[in-house]
């Protein structure tokens, strides 16, 4: 960009100097007005000329957003208080979101919102579509791409920054290119918009270096060889260098952005360590189930809504071992087919059988894959099974009170309607008040009420199985006892299998 000063020949302009240091007498201007003749020039003290940008006008805060589109979302901000002769700039490494850089134009209270002009396909539209969804009201400007000048932006900050401001301004900004054009713009827009340039050494520059990240000097960079090695410049024996591993360029610029800049909140920093180490051991967890999956062939199920159906479904524990003699299975289950009774001789493998589908079923909810041809499977809510057959003698129950204490806890769960009919009601005082076992519930049993005498087992088989039913969850019964399957009133929902 060109000098900003005013061209002799042109519109008559405004000149704003900075009256002195002290807030109170920078809230006024002394304005000349300037014509084709130098010496020409009338002063008009601390008047509000007619095009006055005060605050009442919401034209006060001049913001320009500079966007490095390909390094890792670095943004350049700059803003022009004009009314107090005060300027910010500073950098936001910033996110695809761009919130940041968002917050950072709300608390600074822009009117005016500065961009370089930008195409359908530009990068930069995504950061013009975030301000313009946070900062509905605000107008956006875009000016030629020509306006934003590292070159332009340093010969205004030498021409109007205070002198005693200078040298150290220059320091802080001699890597922020993008902080630099984003001024240039800022002024070259003043200019052109309000037709009127500062004075020389009129303005106090700031430079804000980003929040809660510690700052780090260009020449500490070099010196500590943070991003290039300092004799050898493409060598990788630097920091970065040692740090990437990345693979992505995203990855690589994130990591460029978070050496130059680090940290100072311990919250980020804690919740990164704990993230990378829970990233590990997710990675060590799908590790293992890849490795699995190749090795056994594996299938990945297809989680669906209601559908319930495998097809040569392998017991995962004896697929391991190798058994040759485990035959693969299929299962099939419908809205109206939801309680399947398990029927068969003795050592047919009912046990394997349905101990299995569960078994498949926490694989596939763990996002794992499973040992079978095909699997659709729903997602289940909570699975209960009621499969052994063991005493516990230091607690003095036999087997029979085992498998009672068992159910009993399962019913406590079960759901069952008001208007069931004895079951229910028999049930009521074994397992109190039912609950949360319902469609989405998975419940194994097997072989209820072998423990006692064939009358009262299945006496105590034909009321659990009423009250399982009624609840609507699937449920595998594994029994000898065939007569569970001859309820007239129930048969369209009961699937018998003899195994």
């Amino acid at each position: 960009m060109n000098s900003l000063a005013p061209v002799p020949g042109d519109t008559p302009q405004l000149s704003v100097r900075q009256l002195g240091t002290s807030s109170k007498s920078r809230q006024h201007a002394t304005l000349r007005r300037t014509g084709a003749s130098e010496g020409q020039s009338k002063s008009v003290g601390t008047q509000r000329p007619p095009f006055s940008i005060g605050p009442q006008e919401n034209r006060g805060v001049i913001c320009a957003v500079c966007d490095s589109h390909n390094l890792g979302r670095s943004i350049g901000l700059a803003f022009i208080n004009i009314p107090i002769a005060e300027a910010v700039i500073t950098d936001v490494s910033d996110t695809q979101f761009y919130p940041k850089t968002v917050h950072k134009i709300q608390m600074m209270e822009a009117s005016t919102i500065l961009m370089p002009v930008i195409t359908s396909t530009d990068p930069g539209l995504a950061l013009r579509s975030h301000i313009d969804e946070e900062m509905r009201g605000i107008p956006i400007v875009h000016t030629p791409k020509t306006d934003w000048s590292k070159a332009a932006g340093l010969k205004c900050i030498q021409d109007v920054a205070f002198k005693l401001d200078l040298p150290a301004i220059e320091f802080a900004l001699e890597e922020s290119y993008y902080a630099v054009c984003a001024f240039s713009a800022a002024m070259k827009y003043v200019h052109d918009e309000f037709g009127f340039t500062f004075d020389k050494h009129s303005v106090r520059i700031k430079y804000q270096p980003p929040a809660n990240v510690m700052m780090i000097s260009l020449p500490t960079i070099q010196s500590l060889e943070l991003l290039e090695n300092a004799q050898h410049s493409r060598s990788k024996d630097c920091l970065f260098g040692l740090l990437n591993k990345t693979l992505t360029p995203m990855g690589s610029r994130i990591l460029r952005n978070n050496i130059i800049q680090p940290s100072t909140q311990s919250c980020i920093l804690s919740r990164r360590f704990a993230a990378y180490c829970e990233s590990i051991a997710l990675v060590d967890m799908l590790a293992s189930f890849a490795s699995l999956a190749r090795i056994y062939n594996y299938v990945q199920p297809e989680i669906q809504d209601t559908v319930f159906s495998l097809t040569e479904v392998r017991h995962p524990i004896l697929d391991f071992h190798g058994v040759n003699n485990c035959v693969p299975n299929d299962y099939f289950i419908t809205e109206e087919s939801r309680f399947q009774i398990i029927t068969g001789q003795n050592m047919s493998g009912k046990s394997t059988y349905i101990r299995a589908i569960a078994l498949v079923h926490i694989m596939a909810q763990i996002g794992c894959f499973v040992p079978a041809e095909t699997a659709r499977l729903p997602i289940l809510h909570s699975l209960f099974a009621r499969v052994s057959t063991d005493d516990i003698l230091e607690a003095s129950l036999s087997t029979f009170s085992v498998e009672m204490r068992e159910m009993a806890f399962i019913l406590r769960f079960v759901t069952v309607p008001r208007n069931t009919t004895r079951g229910y009601r028999a049930l009521t005082e074994v397992g109190g008040n039912f609950r949360n076992v319902n469609n989405k519930s998975l419940v194994l049993v097997d072989e209820l009420g072998r423990a006692t005498s064939t009358r009262d087992g299945l006496a105590i088989a034909a009321a659990i199985s009423e009250a399982l039913l009624q609840s609507g969850a699937t449920v595998y019964f594994a029994t000898h006892f065939s007569e569970l399957g001859n309820n007239p009133t129930e048969s369209d929902r009961i699937s018998v299998q003899d195994y």
